[in-house]
């Protein structure tokens, strides 16, 4: 190919360096440079180009793929709880095994990949894969494997630990409700639902169980063996997660409002498809291990949610990064490859280490941890008197006093910390996408679950159980405000001067806030769902509005509480981190 004249400057920078160089406003402007002769580019730089502009279209396509399948599911979970001719299960029976066998064929397709890439008699040999920088470029890279984990990590966006730790919890939550469903349908002396229903708890099951070991093994990787047909698997497994949670969420409220409303009427009053339902459930709990697994869906229910969220955000994450570390490396082609944070010589040992202590976090430390017993020892008195009708007015004022006392103290501990956190200094480290993703996302939840509280609550001040309700809410939604705030602050601070190091500002109102956002996760999952702690809301929306309102919010604030636990003890670990010696 001809060449033009260039300024030596710019004579063999790749195209995404000459884009950093120019910052032109356009991608395209690169093609009118060329063609003007003001820009020599190879024809190799202009193929990268046009793969550049093509991955624009996968982004749309498998973009609207993901939002076509939400909301199908959501059109089938109204259309078979509505009044109509349409039986339940007609249209999710198909789409859930759509959806579950997708899921599972898009992971196997990554591990696969993964085996066959790590196996030196199917690519190549041993010695030709030492002769590369990395064995695993155009495959799956950061790492296809755990004991690879330790090397490449460093590559792609990382992955918080406890998060993973956390959707490894969850999982085994929602993998208990899967294996109660399986063991309810397997005793059933009727059969209740056909062949294909009894097919879903069994996919779900093993959908969850492979998801949940791919994102706690390999929550990092970037795929680039599959191109960008790798976009509409993570997009699917996006979708799978979010559409499970809206069919929870209709499929139980609908069902939850239908057995009040028409359980306790005659079949002549009740419509066609209220009776059907009424009918499926009245089936499900013809055995002990269908009661058991009707009383425990109200406790799993979150957990089932919190693991779709998380699993989403993730492959949300890793949707985006397709392809990204193939353009990253063709732009750094020629560079040196530096070590990672520079704490290791040229002879593989280390010049220094960080060390991280617990001094300047004793006092936040046991007033944590005496909201954490408090809030304990409530929870064991709540679910000893809950059922004893005398004892429910009690229960109120016990719930929603101890909920305004440990939202009260983190809200002054919240004002200390924005005293604090500015003698910090401030870090270049920017927040994880997947954390700014789940933390925008969640505190919508909080903020839907506030508000609708508050109203109920105001609606009836003069009344001193409506008045606590409104309090409670209202310092809800200024305590969540206030921490996101802080957390924001915090989490691009640092210690760098000797007296910081000694002084720690911000640690004991950080440690607190990490007990609190325990304590408080705890009470939301187990406490805040109940008819005792909602009792209001139910009398004012109706069983129907406030049960769409609650499975939607509630399970938000209850990841919310558990990821700002994971990020604060982020900021416990990495702000507060000191150089040793």
């Amino acid at each position: 190919m001809a060449t033009k004249f260039c300024p030596e400057a710019f004579r063999g920078l790749s195209v995404s360096q000459l884009g950093k160089v120019l910052a032109p406003s356009d991608p395209y402007d690169l093609y009118s440079e060329y063609e003007s002769g003001a820009l020599y580019v190879s024809t190799e730089d202009l193929r990268l180009l046009e793969c550049e502009a093509n991955t624009h279209l996968w982004v749309v396509m498998s973009g609207m793929y993901g939002k076509l399948v939400v909301l199908l599911m959501l059109a089938f979970c109204l259309t078979e709880v509505l009044d109509n001719r349409v039986l339940p299960f007609t249209f999710q029976g198909v789409f859930l095994m759509y959806l579950y066998v997708g899921s599972i064929v898009a992971i196997m397709c990554i591990y696969v990949s993964v085996i066959i890439d790590n196996c030196p008699s199917i690519t190549a040999s041993k010695e030709n894969l030492t002769k590369h920088e990395d064995p695993e470029v155009g495959s799956i890279t950061s790492f296809g494997t755990l004991k690879r984990a330790h090397i490449s990590r460093s590559k792609t966006s990382r992955t918080s630990f406890y998060l993973r730790v956390g959707a490894l919890v969850f999982g085994l939550g929602t993998l208990i409700f899967n294996g109660l469903e399986i063991a309810m349908h397997s005793t059933m002396k009727s059969e209740c639902v056909k062949d294909i229903v009894f097919a879903h708890p069994i996919l779900q099951a093993l959908f969850t169980f492979l998801q949940m070991h791919f994102l706690f093994v390999n929550s990092e990787v970037i795929v680039e063996k599959f191109g960008q047909v790798a976009r509409f698997g993570f997009m699917h497994l996006v979708a799978t997660n979010i559409a499970i949670w809206i069919r929870m969420v209709v499929w139980e409220s609908a069902t939850v409002w239908i057995e009040d409303t028409y359980a306790n009427k005659p079949l002549t009053e009740v419509p066609e498809q209220a009776v059907q339902v009424l009918r499926l459930y009245s089936c499900f709990q013809n055995n002990t291990l269908g009661r058991l697994w009707t009383d425990a869906q109200p406790y799993l229910f979150p957990f089932l949610v919190e693991y779709s969220l998380i699993a989403a955000a993730v492959t949300y994450i890793m949707w985006c990064n397709v392809g990204k570390e193939k353009l990253k490396k063709l732009g750094q082609i020629g560079k040196p490859v530096m070590e990672d944070s520079a704490t290791l010589d040229k002879r593989g040992v280390r010049k220094g280490y960080w060390k991280v202590d617990c001094r300047s976090a004793s006092k936040g430390l046991f007033l944590g941890l005496l909201c954490l017993v408090g809030g304990v020892v409530i929870l064991i008195i709540f679910f000893v008197m809950k059922d004893q009708n005398e004892f429910k007015t009690k229960m109120f004022w016990i719930c929603n006093g101890t909920q305004m006392i440990i939202l009260s103290l983190s809200i002054i501990g919240t004002i200390i910390g924005f005293l604090q956190i500015p003698k910090l200094s401030v870090s270049t480290s920017k927040p994880l996408d997947l954390d700014r993703l789940l933390l925008s996302s969640t505190i919508i939840g909080v903020y839907i679950f506030a508000v609708f509280g508050m109203i109920v609550g105001g609606i009836n001040y003069t009344e001193s159980e409506y008045l606590a309700t409104f309090c409670v809410h209202a310092l809800l939604l200024l305590q969540v405000s206030l921490q996101d705030m802080l957390v924001a602050e915090a989490s691009r601070r640092t210690c760098t001067s000797r007296y910081q190091m000694l002084t720690k500002p911000g640690r004991q109102v950080i440690t607190f806030l990490l007990f609190a956002n325990i304590t408080l996760w705890i009470l939301d999952t187990f406490m805040t769902h109940t008819s005792v702690s909602q009792q209001f809301q139910f009398g004012f929306y109706g069983v129907l509005a406030w049960g769409i309102i609650s499975r939607i919010s509630l399970p938000l604030l209850i990841l919310y509480r558990f990821h700002s636990a994971v990020i604060l003890v982020e900021i416990w670990k990495n702000t507060y981190r000191t150089k040793a010696d």
